[in-house]
């Protein structure tokens, strides 16, 4: 799972308070054993004023609109910028081409609030589609971040949170629906 090969070179930028801008597959070279990110040219503190320079197929959505409104001066550097791209990452280790082509309309589609699914048909795997749906959520505030990742079902096993409340739910949902039937089946073998 290569995706867990890149996860600790990823998160010790994240503990270090460094975004990268620029985290794509060409990025993460392999070291030997270790995966390592390179290209820092666009990185800088969280918090501090972003480039404008971006690669549009990785771009997360508020810095394209960013960009494409020409007010990166207002835009500053979160961990949600690099966590976008991970996600894109991450997906294109299962589909073998990049979620988004590289065309003139890129960043439009980026920039606009529509949310982006995960296609079945590509990832299969019913987690890792779960945890790329919480990483790839236009809308940073509400965009998982590594912390939340590194728990995940896909990558420690089991059902995470949100999951194991749905089943929860729907188990509840079940057995009292069973009980109606039996009750129904009760009073009917009474009569």
């Amino acid at each position: 799972m290569i995706a867990l090969a890149l996860l600790p070179q990823y998160c010790l930028t994240q503990t270090r308070t460094t975004v990268c801008l620029q985290l794509k597959p060409h990025n993460f070279v392999l070291v030997g054993l270790k995966w390592k990110v390179i290209d820092f040219e666009n990185a800088c503190r969280a918090g501090e004023p972003v480039s404008m320079r971006v690669s549009p197929s990785y771009c997360a959505p508020e810095l394209a609109r960013a960009v494409l409104s020409k007010q990166t001066e207002c835009m500053h550097a979160a961990c949600s910028l690099d966590m976008w791209a991970f996600g894109l990452v991450i997906f294109e280790l299962f589909a073998r081409q990049p979620f988004f082509a590289d065309k003139p309309d890129t960043m439009q589609q980026l920039a606009s609030y529509a949310e982006i699914e995960v296609p079945k048909d590509v990832v299969e795997d019913v987690q890792a589609r779960h945890m790329l749906k919480k990483i790839l959520v236009k809308h940073h505030f509400d965009r998982a971040n590594i912390q939340c990742i590194l728990k995940h079902a896909y990558l420690c096993g089991g059902m995470d949170t949100m999951q194991r409340e749905s089943s929860f739910g729907y188990l509840q949902q079940t057995q009292q629906q069973l009980q109606s039937l039996l009750a129904n089946i009760s009073s009917q073998v009474r009569s």
